[in-house]
């Protein structure tokens, strides 16, 4: 997940486990670009 990450903002990771996002919704924005590699013809 670290590693080809599609999310607009980082995640933050705290003593090993991730820190869940506080903001509206889902609390994460999908990066576009990043998914365009995996998009189906």
């Amino acid at each position: 997940m670290l590693e080809d990450d599609c999310m607009a903002e980082p995640f933050t990771v705290i003593n090993g486990q991730y820190k869940i996002p506080a903001t509206p919704g889902l609390g994460v924005s999908l990066d576009e670009h990043a998914l365009e590699k995996y998009r189906f013809a």
